[in-house]
């Protein structure tokens, strides 16, 4: 069976993402995130569908967590097969710098660097 990794994949888009993939394609998929509690959750919605599914706490934004991971998946899976780079970080949410269209460099760099 196919094993996809998709990164943010606790809630929202990469939420259904990692559905898609798991009904529509039949993959085996690993959710990630930052919040295990969350991660667990969402593993158990997916489950209940009848998607296997499993989960591996992520922050894109730490090398020793993406090592982390990447140790975890191949001791639970044996390979990786899809990656679904959907994380990422809006440091301006809820200021007045939450337009893109209107938000600092600095900014912007640490959002599309995670």
């Amino acid at each position: 069976m196919t094993v996809a990794l998709v990164t943010g994949s606790q809630k929202g888009l990469g939420f259904a993402i990692a559905t898609r993939l798991g009904k529509e394609k039949g993959m085996k998929v690993v959710l990630s995130g930052r919040d295990s509690s969350k991660l667990e959750e969402s593993r158990k919605r997916l489950s209940a569908q009848g998607i296997e599914a499993g989960a591996v706490e992520l922050d894109v934004a730490s090398l020793s967590s993406i090592k982390s991971a990447i140790e975890d998946i191949e001791k639970q899976y044996g390979r990786l097969d899809v990656l679904v780079n959907n994380a990422g970080i809006n440091p301006s949410q809820g200021t007045s710098e939450s337009s893109y269209l209107t938000v600092n460099p600095s900014t912007f760099n640490d959002t599309i660097q995670t």
